[in-house]
């Protein structure tokens, strides 16, 4: 019996060790410097980022990125991307007023349109979420003291305003952050989940499609400008995690990482983590991954434990549809693809 139990505690050593030995970033070329904050992977070869000025894109797993130019948008921010394949990408960009912009392009780049400019001036756009590729949902700052939504039909041609009075209001000082354009996330056909910060750190839930919503309160760290959700991923309707903390305290982390087991009725901190900030949680069957500026995590058991991957910094994280392509992204232009042992 002490032979079988010293043979189990070995095995299980072995194989946790090796568990966290599976993953590593494969540091890629994205010809470059500026900050990269949206990522959208299409499979293990496609996917696209979002920069200052332009949209990058690889069709060959990263082995080289293509600089796309928007003609008359080298001045704006692309905080977001949604890729359907390697030709189709709609490419959202942040900042104040007729900054905050949608372009579509349907041959791989080299032709945009402007299909919305942000008509509110005090809008501003922050992350975009898709359930298929026809139906998304875009979400923005708050305008008339209520979330700012715009939904598509019809794979991103046209947008239109989902009207105040289907949204609870805001508190005072409440909003979203455009750091990786993931504090919006849809699951399934219906159903989608948008968090808030500053002021207080909230969820706001539709179950269908956007026609209605309801918002419940968290546990996650606010009550600053710069504290609150800034990333949200679901396994399915009912698992999910958010991540995020305070941007101006990147290497400190306190209520920063929360779940939900009933699809968001409530939300749960995880006090056995402490993660830094983190500006993106991302998800593939087994794995959740977490991204910051100091470094990345992964987790093996549902958000229980992570283990660190690396101290290299990024903003945003990217899984294709089958989770075989994962890429990350960040500052002065640095991109990773994950590569799993």
């Amino acid at each position: 019996m002490y032979r079988v139990l010293i043979l189990f505690i070995s095995l299980f050593c072995c194989c946790s060790f090796l568990h966290a030995q599976k993953a590593q970033w494969q540091i890629q070329n994205s010809g470059v410097e500026t900050s990269i904050r949206g990522a959208s992977a299409v499979d293990e070869n496609i996917c696209w980022l979002g920069t200052k000025g332009c949209v990058l894109r690889t069709v060959d797993g990263g082995k080289s990125w293509q600089k796309l130019t928007i003609a008359g948008a080298d001045s704006l921010d692309f905080r977001d991307v949604a890729a359907f394949d390697k030709d189709t990408c709609i490419a959202m960009s942040a900042g104040p007023g007729t900054e905050s912009r949608i372009y579509k392009t349907t041959d791989g780049g080299r032709n945009w349109k402007m299909v919305r400019e942000n008509a509110h001036h005090k809008g501003f756009y922050n992350g975009m979420a898709f359930w298929d590729n026809r139906v998304g949902l875009l979400a923005g700052d708050p305008i008339a003291g209520v979330p700012y939504l715009l939904k598509t039909t019809d794979a991103g041609e046209t947008w239109e305003e989902i009207p105040g009075e289907n949204m609870p209001p805001l508190m005072e000082g409440e909003y979203g952050f455009a750091a990786s354009g993931t504090h919006i996330a849809t699951v399934g056909n219906q159903v989608a989940f948008i968090g808030t910060g500053g002021s207080t750190a909230r969820i706001f839930h539709t179950t269908d499609q956007g026609k209605s919503w309801q918002v419940v309160n968290t546990p996650m760290i606010s009550g600053e400008a710069s504290q609150g959700i800034f990333s949200i991923a679901f396994s399915d309707e009912q698992f999910g995690m958010a991540v995020g903390g305070d941007y101006t305290k990147e290497n400190e982390g306190k209520n920063n990482v929360m779940f939900t087991e009933n699809g968001g009725k409530s939300w749960h901190l995880v006090n056995t983590v402490r993660l830094d900030y983190r500006s993106c949680i991302a998800m593939t069957p087994g794995v959740i991954l977490v991204a910051g500026p100091s470094g990345t995590e992964i987790s093996y058991d549902d958000g229980k434990s992570f283990k660190s991957i690396s101290d290299q910094g990024f903003h945003t994280l990217a899984v294709s549809p089958d989770g075989k392509g994962i890429w990350a992204a960040g500052a002065v232009g640095v991109v990773g693809r994950l590569k799993m042992k």
